[in-house]
């Protein structure tokens, strides 16, 4: 699928308790949103991320039969496993049935079948659940550090809470977060804190959780100018050169 910026519902779906929805002053609007969403345009790669919506769905015939939990002679068992999810053509296999048992070309569900049908068209598995891609999943992360940040520019460090959302800093490096009894704390290399670009993610959690997404995607795509790194002197040999 090409990849598609996300919505403004959407990001209200992805953050329903984080921010104020409303008209009023002390709300985030959908006008802020879309802001947000414009000015990720910028800064979000899309090239960096596989936007490809997992779906673990097989597609398999069989021999379903009335009143028994067997299904024979299946066109392919590869890739079936208990546990898995199994729906038919139609109503002939009860909803929430799944597979418990795989045999050579046949297998066993948790309910009996309600109908008789040679070869039935059947489904194993389903979708991965995700209802955007990677890549817009991680927008969404920019979309909230970007909102933030704006709220904070608007507001000043002495904002109120609700006006930054409940992983802002208020400014700032933060170096841990807390929802309740569960206690995470970041730590992130050198050179993304010294990184005046990188760095900058740092100051929300929004921003932390898209640079956990982000950083696998970016090695060996791009060079980092790492301040303090040790000068050579063009006397020097460099040992990241090729010898002549």
């Amino acid at each position: 699928m090409a990849f598609l910026p996300p919505t403004i519902s959407q990001f209200q779906a992805q953050f329903p308790r984080d921010f104020r929805y409303g008209p009023g002053l002390d709300s985030v609007t959908p006008n802020d949103i879309q802001a947000a969403i414009n000015e990720g345009q910028g800064l979000f790669n899309p090239n960096l991320w596989s936007d490809d919506i997992a779906n673990f769905a097989t597609v398999i015939s069989g021999d379903v039969t009335s009143g028994s939990t067997t299904v024979a002679n299946l066109s392919n068992v590869d890739g079936l496993a208990a546990g898995q999810t199994i729906t038919g053509s139609g109503s002939e296999i009860p909803a929430g049935t799944s597979i418990d048992f795989v045999g050579l070309n046949s297998l066993i569900m948790s309910a009996a079948a309600t109908q008789t049908i040679t070869q039935d068209t059947l489904t194993i598995g389903g979708p991965s659940g995700y209802t955007v891609s990677e890549s817009q999943i991680a927008y969404l992360y920019l979309t909230a550090h970007l909102l933030v940040m704006s709220l904070q520019a608007a507001g000043g460090t002495g904002a109120p809470a609700s006006a930054k959302g409940q992983y802002s800093s208020g400014g700032g490096i933060i170096q841990s977060k807390s929802v309740g009894g569960v206690t995470v704390n970041y730590a992130f290399p050198d050179y993304v804190i010294n990184s005046p670009t990188l760095s900058l993610y740092l100051r929300t959690g929004y921003g932390q959780k898209y640079l956990t997404m982000l950083l696998p995607k970016m090695a060996g795509r791009r060079v980092f100018v790492v301040g303090g790194e040790p000068f050579v002197p063009s006397d020097v040999p460099n040992p990241f050169l090729p010898v002549p």
